[in-house]
């Protein structure tokens, strides 16, 4: 339940007396009802206020309610009302219409002119919807007062006819004057003014003020509408009571609410921020402490190059036409990129990188780290790439159908398509990344298969196999995109260059650390999917 529904829920069980508990030792509202009917004839009498052509009074007999409606001594109609009534009263209540013990709709009006310069003013946004507060109070002098206002004292509910949906209802504290659409009601002696509030912001009568509304772009309540309303009136003492209930437990539901709204934005950013940092503290060697028993750099790039000369030797991989080496020297960071044995550059490339690892760890340009093998797509019009497939074909679906481990795809090939593209089969364990259209979209494949020309294949490299762990780049992916997108050739939609992805800079951590943050950020996840 929301905060809105549960305030809406109180207010509503207010009004049906399932709020508080009823006291036998209160009076019962007959007699409140009674002593209000021997106010208004003496006030009739003392000509304070007008007689009315017609008077009702509802009754109770034999378990059910009736209406009497008068005309002086004349009966005009005796019925009964229960098919009319909203809902079930306590036997100590009573309905009464509104208008039989409020002045609802009898208004003093003042012109502009007649408003004190220093007087309180109030608008209809003065009010704030739902809740029963005044927002601002604006003197005459501050404002623009063209229009006839009507007069309100000290202790009037002060009810907003126009767009009853809003449900402006507030209690004046001082006297003042208010929009013509406002109207100031005063109760009869007996009714409590704050249970009075409670009933006007109650969804039984919002409800039935919007049914009544008459208008179409500035709907309003009228008058003899307003006045037929029926009023459940509960005891003196249990006006009081439920109005103390209400104002404990109004506070409790605001910070309810706020707090509802607070898990709306946690569940709306929390979860990415806080995914979005840890990633960040991950690749900058804040997320795990380092163990001073892990392979030291210097020794992992020595040990690297060893192996890559071997493997060279034995035949199992082709020599690069050009390397790039990655070195620390007086505390910063130079690249020497090789052709052969001859040096192509050696510089600094301090200003290039985004932020500081530890010293046991190791900045790598991706192309050093990864072979990257183009996806591409046969033929559609050719039925001899589709038919009978038996190699996976992963497009950007097979995330959006089941996440970012790829156990199958949606779509499949066969060997005809790949012709002597074969090397296009990329391993389990491979990083697919997306370089163009969904520029930044990833995936780890957890079978053989080819990608479509959007993807790249990210395979690490044999003699990088012993010190780097593909689920580590898988986590550390979604920190690629902003790389990506500042290196992105603008065409028709945003497309990166095998040639700029290899440039990418990576930090790598020795292979036992990079296990550490590995299974450290599987957990920050299960807790974060726990709490959305």
């Amino acid at each position: 339940m929301t905060a809105s529904e549960l305030k809406k829920s109180i207010l509503q069980m207010a009004v049906e007396g399932k709020l508080t508990e009823q006291n036998k030792n209160d009076e019962p509202a007959e007699k409140l009802l009674k002593r209000i009917k021997e106010e208004k004839e003496k006030l009739i009498k003392e000509g304070k206020i007008k007689k009315e052509k017609t008077v009702s009074e509802i009754y109770k007999k034999d378990g059910s309610y009736y209406e009497r409606v008068s005309e002086g001594k004349n009966i005009l109609k005796d019925v009964c009302l229960d098919e009319e009534l909203p809902f079930d009263i306590p036997d100590s209540w009573v309905w009464v219409r509104l208008g039989n013990i409020s002045n609802f709709g009898e208004c003093i009006n003042a012109e502009p002119s007649s408003i004190p310069n220093d007087a309180w003013v109030l608008e209809l946004e003065d009010i704030e919807k739902d809740s029963g507060k005044i927002l601002v109070k604006k003197k005459k002098y501050s404002i623009k007062c063209n229009s006839t206002k009507h007069v309100f004292n000290p202790n009037q509910i002060l009810y907003s006819k126009l767009r009853p949906y809003l449900n402006k209802v507030v209690i004046s504290d001082e006297a003042g004057f208010c929009t013509s659409e406002i109207l100031p009601i005063l109760f009869y002696n007996g009714i409590n003014i704050y249970y009075s509030q409670i009933y006007f912001m109650s969804p039984f009568f919002v409800s039935y003020a919007v049914a009544c509304s008459y208008g179409v772009k500035m709907p309003r309540l009228s008058t003899n509408d307003g006045k037929l309303s029926f009023y459940p009136l509960p005891p003196i003492e249990e006006q009081r009571r439920i109005a103390e209930k209400i104002n404990l437990l109004m506070p409790l539901i605001n910070e309810y609410d706020e707090l509802e709204k607070s898990i709306t934005k946690l569940n709306k950013e929390f979860p990415h921020n806080i995914k979005k940092s840890v990633l960040q503290y991950a690749i900058e060697g804040k997320l795990t402490e380092q163990n001073k028993n892990d392979e030291p750099a210097e020794k992992l790039l020595k040990r690297i190059k060893e192996e890559k000369e071997k493997l060279i030797k034995e035949g199992r991989i082709k020599k690069e036409k050009t390397t790039s080496e990655i070195y620390k020297k007086d505390g910063s960071y130079y690249e020497r990129v090789l052709d052969g044995k001859n040096i192509v550059k050696d510089v600094c490339i301090d200003d290039e990188l985004p932020f500081d690892i530890p010293d046991s760890w190791v900045w790598v340009r991706l192309g050093e780290l990864c072979t990257i093998i183009n996806g591409f797509t046969p033929l559609r019009s050719n039925n001899k790439f589709w038919d009978n497939p038996t190699i996976p074909w992963f497009t950007v679906e097979d995330i959006h159908n089941q996440g970012r481990r790829i156990y199958k795809t949606l779509q499949a090939i066969n060997e005809s398509a790949l012709s002597n593209n074969s090397n296009r089969i990329l391993p389990d364990k491979t990083i697919l990344l997306c370089c163009t259209a969904s520029v930044g979209e990833y995936a780890i494949t957890e079978i053989p298969l080819t990608t479509n020309q959007q993807f790249n294949g990210l395979v690490i490299k044999e003699y990088w196999k012993k010190y780097c762990n593909p689920e580590f780049i898988f986590s550390i992916a979604p920190t690629f995109k902003n790389y990506l997108l500042q290196v992105a050739g603008k065409t028709t939609f945003n497309f990166i260059s095998v040639k700029k992805l290899s440039e990418l800079l990576i930090p790598l951590p020795p292979i036992e650390e990079q296990n550490r943050i590995v299974r450290k950020i599987k957990k920050f996840n299960e807790i974060i999917n726990t709490i959305k």
